[in-house]
This record gives structure tokens, C-alpha cells and sequence, in this order.
């Protein structure tokens, strides 16, 4: 369990849904495109909180585990 919102993926999951929606919204092509690249970036962030998330819980499963 995240012990800190950003260590949360669904909170970047969140935040880049959030500027997609602002995207959506611009009128201008190349303010369009950053945002697109803003929102692929916090993707990314997910993605990596959730392998140091499956990363930590092995190590952690695999010091207490079968040790006694």
C-alpha cells in the first residue's frame, strides 16, 4: 500500500486523465501536443511506481518469507 499519494500509480494515472481532459479542451495544435506528452510522461511515472511497488513487496516478501 502507497504510504504517500505519489507513490500511488493511480495518482498519476489520475493526474495525466486530468490533462488529457485540458487537452481536450486547447485550440492550439502544438499546446495539444505537449499536454499529449505531459499525460504520456505521468503514464510512465505510473508505470514505474508500480515496478518499484512489485519490487519492494518482493523483497520484503522474500526476507520474512520461509525464515524462522
Amino acid at each position: 500500500m502507497a504510504t504517500n499519494e505519489v507513490d500511488d500509480p493511480q495518482f498519476w494515472r489520475f493526474r495525466a486523465e486530468e490533462v488529457r481532459s485540458i487537452a481536450d479542451d486547447m485550440k492550439v495544435v502544438e499546446a495539444k501536443a505537449i499536454m499529449a506528452r505531459i499525460a504520456a510522461d505521468y503514464e510512465r511515472i505510473a508505470v514505474l511506481v508500480e515496478q518499484r511497488l512489485r519490487e519492494t513487496t518482493c523483497n520484503v516478501a522474500g526476507h520474512y518469507g520461509g525464515r524462522g
